[in-house]
């Protein structure tokens, strides 16, 4: 079978212009988190390194250098047309997101914000997804250094994920609100925390609370 004529997930990728692609996957992976965050909290952020450094040098390297791979194919080999490709694994992707939402719900006793609720039910199951179908086109028609840095760009996010883990960094929120807005605070002279604490005595006020911050 020609190319041209595959269906499903390959023959989109194969069909859809690269330039689309990869302002897609930036869009989905990176700034949409921000905008959610944004609209819905008032404040973008992102303080995972995986998700925000590790995303871009790794899931979307890895994924161009297979969707490059899938382009210069000519004939698709046979398993490229199987349904498992084009049926049951969206659908287990998708039950993947929902069960991963629900288990990290479970742990932490809350529902998280709806940004973490997109990531972990939206962009946890395409980067499982990418990883399986594509890990086999890099690896059956990808060059020697195009699989060498694929695998690199992979262990560069799982780094960042390992990190993350430690540091407390996945849970967003929290560490934003912790450890984050305390190091923010500690690299601040007087002069510019000032307007800080204006802006959260304001913001308690509003909330019904009597402050006790003063300026400095």
């Amino acid at each position: 079978m020609t190319m041209n004529h595959l269906g499903g997930w390959y023959g989109f990728l194969f069909s859809c212009p690269i330039e689309v692609e990869i302002l897609a996957m930036v869009f989905l992976y990176l700034n949409i988190l921000y905008d959610i965050r944004d609209h819905f909290e008032g404040f973008g952020y992102n303080n995972s390194t995986a998700s925000r450094t590790g995303d871009f040098f790794g899931w979307i390297v890895f994924t161009v250098i297979g969707i490059r791979n899938i382009k210069q194919i000519t004939y698709a080999p046979a398993w490229m047309d199987a349904w498992i490709f084009h049926g049951i694994m969206p659908l287990i992707m998708a039950t993947t997101g929902i069960v991963y939402q629900a288990s990290i719900m479970k742990k932490n006793k809350e529902t998280g914000t709806l940004a973490d609720a997109y990531h972990n039910m939206i962009i946890v199951p395409i980067i499982v997804f990418s990883l399986i179908t594509l890990s086999p086109i890099i690896w059956l028609f990808g060059s020697q250094w195009e699989i060498l840095i694929a695998a690199g760009s992979i262990a560069i996010w799982v780094i960042m994920l390992t990190l993350d883990i430690k540091k407390g960094r996945l849970q967003n929120l929290e560490w934003l609100v912790g450890p984050g807005i305390k190091r923010f605070i500690l690299r601040l002279d007087s002069k510019q925390l000032n307007p800080l604490i204006e802006s959260i005595t304001d913001g308690l006020n509003r909330r019904g609370y009597k402050s006790k911050i003063t300026r400095l």
